[in-house]
């Protein structure tokens, strides 16, 4: 494991028993640091800003029946942000894509935001042959 400049070193017996938080290792940073710059915040702020800004920012989430983590969604309409969710049943899941690329065109969507490889392999698919839509993928 990859270790930043920290604090101190602690003992195996106290690391197992509490995991390595005591110094700035990648989980440690990650721990300290997700609240306020992850992924899903950072999703969460710009659609506040761009709503402020008079756009129409629309949340879109997978809602994998395999894995159900709605938890943007749910934060998202508790903040009156727009948010749709795409059922999807699996790691690659065409009628999923097929709906992404319907909604896309059906409301008129100019810019389309992805975070993650499987995400941004959808909106990949989903925009292909579809130049009216900027793709803009992150990695997280």
């Amino acid at each position: 494991q990859k270790t930043a400049y920290g604090i101190s070193q602690i003992s195996r017996y106290d690391m197992d028993r509490w995991g390595e938080y005591w110094r700035f290792t990648n989980l440690s940073l990650k721990k300290l640091l997700e609240d306020f710059f992850g992924a899903e915040n950072v999703i969460i702020q710009l659609s506040k800003e761009l709503l402020a800004s008079n756009y129409d920012p629309i949340i879109g989430v997978f809602n994998n029946t395999h894995n159900n983590h709605i938890e943007i969604a749910e934060e998202a309409k508790n903040l009156n942000l727009n948010v749709m969710l795409f059922t999807c049943n699996g790691p690659f899941d065409l009628k999923t894509i097929m709906t992404l690329r319907n909604y896309i065109k059906t409301n008129n969507i100019k810019i389309l935001h992805s975070h993650n490889y499987k995400s941004n392999f959808y909106a990949l698919l989903a925009t292909f042959f579809n130049k009216k839509v900027s793709q803009n993928s992150t990695k997280n």
